[in-house]
C-alpha cells in the first residue's frame, strides 16, 4: 500500500503539540496553532498508522500568500508521499479560499526541497526574496544566480487541471 494511501492528513491540534515540537520550529507550534484558530493558517500533520510524522503550514497572511510553508516530514517517512499528501491537503484549503496559485519559499541550497516542490509541480518564477526583509522581491539577475542570502520563490496554479 502506498503511503499516500494511508496517510491521514488532518487539521493540527493541541493534542499534537509534543510530537510538533519534536520537530524543527518547536518554538513556533503553540503560536502557529493560536493563528490557525484566528484564521490566519490552516496547520495540518500527516498521520500514517496513527503516528504524526509530517507537517506543514499554509500561511494565508505572508508577503506570498498563500504560502506552504515550514514542510517536515519524520525521516523514515520522507519520499513515500507523506509531504505530497500533506500539502495537497493544503493546496484543496487554499482553492477552497478562492486563491488561484499557492507559493514556496525555498533556500536555492536545499536540493531536497527543490526536488519535492518541482515533483509536487511548482515552478521556479525567477523571483526571490530576502527573508531579512520580505517586503523586496528581487527579480532574477542576469545572470540567473540569485543574490547572496535570497531565497527562491515557486509557484503552482491551482486552476490548471
Amino acid at each position: 500500500m502506498a503511503a499516500t494511501e494511508r496517510t491521514i492528513v488532518r487539521r493540527a491540534t493541541l493534542a499534537d503539540v509534543e510530537v510538533l515540537q519534536s520537530f524543527p520550529d518547536a518554538d513556533k507550534v503553540e503560536e502557529t496553532l493560536a493563528a490557525a484558530d484566528r484564521g490566519e493558517v490552516w496547520y495540518a500533520v500527516g498521520e500514517v498508522d496513527g503516528r504524526v510524522v509530517g507537517a506543514a503550514v499554509l500561511d494565508l497572511v505572508s508577503e506570498l500568500q498563500p504560502e506552504v510553508k515550514r514542510i517536515w516530514i519524520v525521516s523514515d517517512h520522507r519520499r513515500q508521499g507523506v509531504g505530497s499528501a500533506i500539502t495537497t491537503w493544503l493546496e484543496d484549503k487554499a482553492r477552497e479560499k478562492g486563491h488561484e496559485a499557492t507559493f514556496m519559499v525555498i533556500d536555492p541550497e536545499n536540493e531536497r526541497m527543490i526536488s519535492m516542490a518541482v515533483d509536487l509541480s511548482y515552478s521556479a518564477t525567477g523571483d526571490h526574496i530576502d527573508l531579512e526583509n520580505p517586503d523586496e522581491v528581487h527579480e532574477a539577475a542576469e545572470s540567473g544566480d540569485p543574490a547572496e542570502g535570497l531565497f527562491a520563490i515557486y509557484r503552482k496554479s491551482l486552476t490548471m487541471a
